[in-house]
């Protein structure tokens, strides 16, 4: 009986206990099928080097042949062999031959080399950009849910005042101090805040489903964000132009598209290797045994250079290297397009933090002012020198500025992840930091 309490207790702790965002993140790391599916083309990728390498290294084989004859041995009249008796023959023999290959020259395997060795750096780096991806994703998930929380809980609220709002009109209007035109102005604003917690209440199922997406289960209740802890950050260093070097040399898609170009400047290189020679060391050792009229036991080996030159192979060989140095600026274009978007990125996601910080100090301010500005119009109004129209009006004002303050706030948390997964230094330790600023 007590086992089972505490397997029931342990099952609710885990549905009541809220998620927090590095925990959503590792969970991910684990589930997400878009990043388990770039780990795994990484991991593939990788066996592109020890492949290349093999055709450079040593080529060893051995063979073994075992034969049996039967033979139908007849002599002419007159003829015969005293060696061999008429009739049928059976012979057997067995041959066991050790070859070894190495090459000495091979211009296109020696390229090869190089080339695998850019695009497993290309794979490293595309690996490297998924994981920052993920992290970015998960925390835009992840704060989509707490938006559309702040928006189902603002639509309560407002629900609520907009309900007292309503009962205080028809009590005045009961009273002779308001008009119908006041509860009726008064009904149409709590008749659209039900709509508005109905739309909201959904949004927030939406945004959880969204998040199942990256961490394969339900989560039903996630850390929400402490404004006390809340620390708006400006970029550091405060230089644009800091930030524009560093994401030249540190961004990862920047990154894999060099080594692309670099990759695809080898292929050229593999490609002219079609005209030049070939040598290898050759050798092989064979043994054999039989008795194939008489016995036989073979020994011996031999050693030498192969050179193989190319003389014509119908003008392939160029088409090919013509093929590969499109190839190549193709992939120098991608370099030059990858560079000209991370300028242009880096540049607005630090204009973007700058600038969110400034609408969050603006924001916080506008909510100070407009409750201030809503208890002076709900005593106007009792007073009988405002309209309800004006006390709605205030209450909407209200409500917008929280709603504008959440938004912001989230916006620049994502932006900062944005400007450091723009320079290729966005981590597990920045969501780390993030989530002391969650919960508590």
């Amino acid at each position: 009986m007590n086992f089972f309490l505490g397997f029931f207790l342990s099952c609710l702790a885990v549905v009541v206990e809220a998620a927090d965002l590095s925990s959503i993140l590792n969970d991910a790391y684990k589930n997400d099928p878009t990043y388990l599916e770039a780990e795994a083309n990484f991991n593939a990728l990788k066996e592109a080097y020890p492949q290349a390498l093999a055709n450079v290294l040593p080529n060893l084989s051995f063979v073994a042949n075992a034969a049996t004859s039967n033979i139908d041995v007849g002599f002419i009249k007159g003829g015969g062999n005293a060696l061999v008796s008429p009739g049928t023959q059976n012979y057997s023999s067995q041959t066991y031959t050790v070859n070894l290959t190495q090459p000495i020259f091979n211009f296109s395997y020696f390229s090869q080399v190089k080339q695998a060795n850019q695009q497993v750096k290309q794979a490293t780096a595309d690996f490297f950009a998924a994981k920052q991806d993920l992290i970015l994703r998960t925390s835009q998930a992840y704060f989509a849910v707490l938006s559309a929380q702040d928006a189902y809980a603002f639509a309560l609220a407002n629900k609520s005042d907009l309900e007292n709002q309503l009962k205080e009109t028809k009590a005045r209007f009961s009273s002779g101090l308001e008009t119908k035109a006041g509860i009726d102005a008064a009904q149409a604003a709590y008749d659209g805040s039900l709509a508005l917690e109905i739309s909201t209440r959904y949004d927030v199922e939406n945004t959880k489903a969204a998040l199942r997406v990256l961490t394969g289960y339900d989560i039903q209740r996630i850390n929400s964000l402490n404004n006390r802890k809340l620390a708006l950050l400006m970029p550091a260093p405060l230089n644009v132009e800091t930030w524009i070097q560093k994401s030249n040399q540190q961004n990862l898609t920047l990154q894999s598209a060099r080594f692309a170009m670099m990759a695809a400047r080898e292929e050229v290189k593999v490609n002219v290797s079609g005209h030049l020679p070939t040598v290898n060391l050759v050798g092989d050792y064979t043994k054999q045994t039989g008795n194939f009229f008489g016995a036989i036991n073979y020994d011996g080996g031999t050693v030498g250079v192969q050179l193989a030159v190319p003389i014509y192979s119908g003008g392939e060989v160029n088409s090919q290297v013509r093929q590969a140095k499109f190839r190549y600026l193709q992939a120098s274009q991608k370099v030059e397009k990858a560079y000209r978007d991370t300028f242009v990125s880096a540049r607005q996601n630090f204009n973007n933090v700058i600038s969110d910080i400034s609408k969050v100090k603006a924001d916080q301010q506008s909510l100070l002012s407009s409750q201030s500005a809503l208890s002076s119009m709900k005593a106007s109004y009792k007073m009988g020198t405002r309209t309800i129209t004006d006390v709605l009006s205030s209450i909407k004002e209200v409500y917008a500025a929280k709603q504008g303050l959440a938004e912001d706030t989230y916006t620049y948390i994502l932006d900062t992840l944005s400007l450091k997964k723009e320079v290729g230094i966005l981590s597990n330790k920045d969501i780390d930091a993030l989530n002391e600023w969650l919960g508590g």
